[in-house]
């Protein structure tokens, strides 16, 4: 809880805070944060910031710097692709998928795109699914565009994760903001500003696909 001159507001950080921040009053407002998509609840005080990229994020980035890269298939539940892909973009095919098998099935039937998103969603992405998603990727020479560093380094060809030290600003800003009179009711959360970019260069030579420099450079960490 921080609190400023009688005005509070309740910082809510990971799942194990999410039942008691429930419980507070309606009044109380919540920033909720280092969740990878917001946490549902029925809160109308509530806001926050999640961790994940939205695919715009994604697109802009293959088309700045890997040309090569011009349309993408996004993978995901429902509920992922309506907050992370909206209503679709050009260039970008939306699959929503229920189970972990089905996303299995999908990615085997998915042709003729440059890349696959397989969107976060620790139920859907196993470490089963993800050693299937990367045989089928290097036997379609389709690569992965993952969402941590550890896929990059397993072998996605890249990925962007939320600054976690941008994000600190961020929930300070707002938990700011809110000490001082703003208000927080029927605020959607948010992705973050900035993001660390993880690249596999192995990854890239394998495919054929060239990263240029200024890409390298941007990068937080290159793999291998």
């Amino acid at each position: 809880i921080v609190q400023q001159d009688g005005a509070r507001v309740v910082i809510v950080l990971g799942r194990e805070a999410l039942a008691e921040a429930d419980r507070l009053p309606d009044g109380m407002p919540v920033i909720n944060s280092l969740f990878l998509t917001p946490p549902a609840t029925r809160r109308p005080n509530t806001t926050g910031f999640y961790l994940a990229a939205p695919v715009v994020e994604y697109l802009d980035l293959v088309r700045k710097q890997v040309p090569s890269i011009r349309t993408i298939a996004v993978l995901g539940s429902p509920d992922q692709l309506k907050l992370l892909a909206g209503d679709g973009m050009p260039g970008v095919s939306l699959y929503g998928v229920r189970d972990s098998i089905e996303l299995v099935e999908k990615l085997k039937e998915i042709t003729d795109v440059d890349a696959i998103l397989l969107l976060p969603n620790a139920s859907l992405l196993t470490a089963a699914v993800m050693v299937e998603a990367g045989l089928v990727s290097f036997k379609k020479s389709i690569p992965l565009l993952g969402v941590s560093e550890r896929q990059v380094n397993e072998g996605a060809l890249l990925a962007l994760v939320g600054d976690v030290d941008d994000l600190g600003r961020s929930i300070g800003e707002l938990a700011s903001g809110i000490l001082t009179g703003k208000t927080v009711r029927f605020t959607p959360p948010a992705s973050p500003r900035h993001f660390d970019l993880y690249l596999n260069r192995e990854t890239a030579r394998k495919m054929g696909i060239k990263l240029p420099a200024g890409l390298l450079k941007m990068a937080k960490k290159v793999y291998p």
